[in-house]
């Protein structure tokens, strides 16, 4: 677990986990959120990748059996497109295609 300072945002707490599924996750909780905002614990933030793989519930239901949670201790779930995640991922998957192709490993103009 890491500590800092995130710009604007005060004195925060992050760590990434791996599940039994090989998936990653990253939590972070900001102390402010906690503290001023009702915030119940960390954001939780995944793969795009994972969400177009396995689609959001199955996610939600991995991570919450993977720290002994039910859904009434999530406050909320984004609302995920799987075909705008695709896009995204195919997006990106183009840029750094290019990118390499370029072989200088600069950001494209």
């Amino acid at each position: 677990m890491i500590h800092y300072d995130d710009d604007g945002l005060g004195q925060a707490a992050s760590m990434f986990v791996r599940l039994k599924s090989g998936r990653a996750l990253f939590l972070t909780e900001h102390a402010h959120a906690v503290e001023h905002l009702g915030s119940k614990g960390p954001v939780v933030e995944v793969d795009a990748r994972d969400i177009a793989e396995i689609d959001v519930e199955p996610f939600v239901d991995e991570v919450l059996e993977a720290f002994q949670l039910s859904r009434e201790d999530v406050d909320w779930i984004a609302p995920i497109d799987k075909a705008r995640a695709l896009d995204w991922i195919q997006h990106w998957a183009d840029y750094f295609a290019k990118r390499d192709r370029a072989g200088n490993g600069d950001p494209l103009k």
